[in-house]
């Protein structure tokens, strides 16, 4: 646990080590959320496959337990190796969302009145879906707010749900890769294959990380059905870990970092970071 000082610097305030149930073993994500002015954590373990969820304390910074759920809990829900994980805010409160590989699934979580972290949708992978070792979701919010979720990983497409003001996912799109056209009608090969990033920027478009294809795919969101369209594609070396950052987009590869822009056209301006 560390505080920010002065010129961004970090300043240790000690540690946590992991309870009995192994909750803080092998943590692939992470978030925050403010709650009626509490503050909270939420930690995944890939070890446990338990979702966990902490009290900050708003001077010191140190965890409190409040509450987890397991894999194991009935019904079954989708927190088998957590690998993605993104936080939602509707009509109805803040809501998490997860993308779980080992499941192959994604599943909705929130913080109910007493402070304990309940499942509110859980979505398994089928054939209409494209959810197979799902490592990323992303979420992006229409001009008339509704919000919608975009999952992808090994199975080469992008699965497209809406979130209702009460948590509950509902399919809309599957975006399977191939040939395609781009929005301006032009014709382009996208198999999307082995997707390990995926990040919706703050104009209102999703960038795709294509490690097995060494591209990244740009595609334009609806601003009313949330629905995706691909505007174009580029080369980049194994790009994995994907960030926005204003309007650029941060993408970590193999050969380091690269910021990248979108210009007006939908294309992309690179430069290394």
């Amino acid at each position: 646990i560390y505080e920010v000082g002065a010129g961004g610097t970090l300043i240790s305030k000690g540690t946590m080590a992991s309870t009995a149930n192994g909750n803080l073993t092998d943590i692939e994500a992470m978030r925050t959320m403010e709650i009626g002015g509490q503050s909270y954590l939420v930690t995944t373990s890939q070890t446990s496959d338990h979702l966990t969820l902490w009290n900050v304390d708003p001077g010191t910074g140190s965890l409190s337990q409040t509450s987890f759920l397991s894999d194991s809990a009935s019904p079954v829900l989708e927190l088998d190796d957590i690998r993605g994980m993104d936080v939602v805010t509707t009509a109805g409160g803040a809501q998490y969302i997860l993308a779980a590989g080992g499941d192959d699934g994604i599943g909705s979580y929130r913080v109910n009145a007493s402070g304990q972290l309940e499942s509110i949708s859980s979505i398994p992978d089928n054939t209409a879906l494209r959810l197979d070792n799902v490592d990323w979701i992303s979420s992006y919010t229409t001009t008339n707010g509704q919000s919608f979720v975009y999952a992808g990983g090994q199975e080469g497409g992008i699965s497209v749900f809406r979130l209702a003001e009460d948590g509950t996912l509902t399919s809309v799109q599957t975006w399977a890769g191939g040939n395609a056209n781009l929005s301006d009608g032009r014709p382009i090969a996208a198999p999307l294959g082995d997707m390990r990033g995926g990040q919706v920027l703050d104009n209102g478009m999703l960038a795709v990380g294509s490690n097995s294809q060494d591209m990244t795919y740009l595609f334009e969101i609806d601003a009313e059905t949330g629905q995706i369209y691909l505007s174009t594609a580029t080369a980049s070396t194994n790009p994995e870990g994907m960030a926005a950052a204003g309007g650029h987009l941060i993408i970590g590869t193999a050969d380091g970092l690269k910021s990248v822009m979108p210009s007006d056209q939908g294309g992309f301006y690179f430069r290394n970071a």
